[in-house]
């Protein structure tokens, strides 16, 4: 985890991932059920892969799914492109870091 992003002392952090989507092989599931937790947003690297594919499981699962696309990179500007225009839809919600700030403003 980059130093910029380390938990603080009473966040928990999910572990054992076993595969490209955050709930493969971890404990992701369960501890947003138990938490009450049906939305999510993400970010991150590989949008087409590990991105991607949490976003299918969690629309799967029952999640509200937003990704946070300008948050997000794929290897190259064709991938995330496509990525954004014709997966995302099918599965969640895109927005923006402004948009997503602007959420939890008060």
């Amino acid at each position: 985890i980059h130093h910029n992003f380390k938990p603080l002392s009473n966040e928990h952090v999910i572990t054992e991932r076993t595969g490209a989507s955050g709930f493969a092989g971890s404990n992701l599931d369960s501890y947003l059920r138990n938490n009450g937790i049906d939305t999510l947003f993400l970010a991150g690297f590989a949008t087409h892969v590990c991105v991607e594919s949490t976003l299918r499981e969690a629309h799967d699962k029952g999640y509200r799914t937003f990704v946070v696309t300008d948050a997000t990179v794929a290897f190259s500007d064709s991938q995330q492109s496509y990525f954004e225009n014709e997966v995302l839809h099918h599965f969640g919600h895109g927005i923006t870091v402004n948009q997503f700030s602007k959420m939890f403003e008060n």
